[in-house]
């Protein structure tokens, strides 16, 4: 039991110095992002549309100018589909529906600040999408949900480049572009053509953190 107890100490020292001397940073952030899915002629040929994203990030510094940076965003895909129908006198219309993909995303990625005063960074890995929703509104109707047609988990790559600003000692404001390409078919029943849906969204993200 003393063993034991004396181990805890000193694995909460050991974290506390650890800490101690690697800055941690912690922020909010939003932004807008461009919607282009792939996999089969209809998703591609969809039209893009703007989205947002809105998020809180954590940052721990491995040296001075590499960390480790987790992301936890709220991000809305948004496409715009043209489809067409027969009416009841024959006479062929066409129509735009808007369809919404509602995502948590988590990205993990390793940064890597460089220039003077280390101004711009780039920064890469993987991210994990949990959807919470996708919905299609057509012109004049009522939106239709379309959670249930997808899978709940999407996972792909994630890489950006930005700058940032220091506001002060603590506080810093950065931009950064940032692609997040999708790897897995996130449809979870047949698509045209036998092929897939996969995601890809370009995002135009402004942060703002500070140390703690």
């Amino acid at each position: 039991m003393k063993k034991s107890k004396l181990l805890l100490v000193i694995g909460i020292l050991l974290t506390s110095i650890i800490f101690a001397q690697n800055e941690i940073r912690i922020g909010v952030n939003t932004g807008a992002n461009l919607t282009k899915f792939r996999g089969n002629t209809l998703i591609e040929n969809s039209d893009i549309k703007i989205g947002f994203l809105a998020g809180i990030s954590f940052e721990y510094y491995l040296k001075e100018n590499i960390s480790l940076k987790i992301n936890l965003n709220f991000e809305r895909k948004s496409l715009s589909q043209k489809g067409g129908y027969f009416d009841e006198n024959g006479f062929f219309t066409e129509k735009e529906a808007d369809i919404h993909y509602d995502y948590l995303t988590l990205p993990v990625l390793l940064k890597h600040e460089f220039g003077n005063s280390n101004k711009f960074f780039v920064n890469g890995g993987p991210y994990f999408g949990l959807l919470l929703n996708a919905k299609i509104k057509g012109e004049g109707s009522q939106s239709d949900d379309l959670t249930s047609f997808y899978k709940k988990v999407d996972f792909g790559f994630s890489i950006g480049i930005g700058t940032k600003f220091h506001l002060d000692e603590k506080n810093d404001l950065s931009i950064e572009i940032r692609e997040n390409y999708g790897l897995i078919n996130i449809s979870d029943v047949p698509v045209i053509d036998d092929g897939s849906i996969k995601t890809n969204s370009l995002n135009l993200i402004l942060t703002w953190d500070f140390e703690i």
